[in-house]
């Protein structure tokens, strides 16, 4: 993060099973002391508006369509530093998500419109002079309750490491374990590469077992 506290943040992500996840965030200081040590999370107040599509292929009654999931949040954030090494960040707002199934079956979901709050909480940690550890705890009251960790190590001008993500909405579990790759793009931006293993089940049956790649890029101003 700059010492602006501008962001913005681009993402993408592809699944060999058809699913695809887009992302786009706006991160704005509401007031001028938001800078933070060492590169560390953004201190004090911020504005943050993320807009996403999901999509996932479907088969309901031997017929191939597409459900389509639009999600909009309008999100507070605040940056405490809990020392010179680590910095705890709490979310708190609102989000409407959107999901339909086209073409519409007889036995496919109704459309949903839902609008509900959006609380988490974001800890980033300096472990050594080479490594940082994130961890990301969020409660999407619209879809489920989402948590990831991720340590990333530099060996250079490369940042590498393991990331491990657990998502649960009702009887449906999606885990994820991955290698994440960074690299600096000049002073401001940073490029993500992350390759995945991605295990879910609905409600106890057979886990299904896909790969994905997710590529991310941040730029801070």
């Amino acid at each position: 993060a700059g010492d602006s506290g501008y962001e913005v943040l681009a993402l993408t992500e592809q699944s060999n099973s058809g699913s695809q996840f887009d992302l786009l965030s706006f991160r704005l200081p509401l007031t001028s002391a938001t800078s933070s040590e060492d590169e560390m999370a953004v201190l004090g107040p911020r504005l943050r508006v993320d807009l996403s599509r999901s999509t996932y292929e479907t088969s309901y009654d031997a017929t191939d369509g597409e459900a389509v999931t639009m999600n909009q949040k309008l999100i507070v954030s605040y940056g405490l530093a809990l020392g010179d090494y680590s910095v705890l960040t709490l979310l708190g707002g609102a989000s409407k998500r959107t999901t339909e199934v086209n073409p519409s079956t007889a036995s496919s979901p109704d459309k949903t419109d839902d609008l509900e709050l959006f609380i988490g909480s974001e800890l980033e940690m300096r472990l050594s002079d080479a490594g940082r550890l994130q961890v990301i705890l969020e409660r999407d009251f619209t879809s489920g309750v989402y948590g990831s960790l991720t340590y990333l190590h530099s060996l250079g001008a490369v940042r590498v490491g393991p990331t491990f993500s657990r998502f649960v909405e009702d009887n449906y579990t999606a885990e994820s374990f991955g290698i994440v790759s960074a690299i600096d793009i000049g002073e401001d931006a940073e490029l993500r590469l992350t390759a995945k293993r991605d295990y879910s089940e609905n409600d106890g049956t057979d886990k299904n077992i896909n790969s994905s790649m997710q590529l991310q890029l941040r730029y801070a101003f």
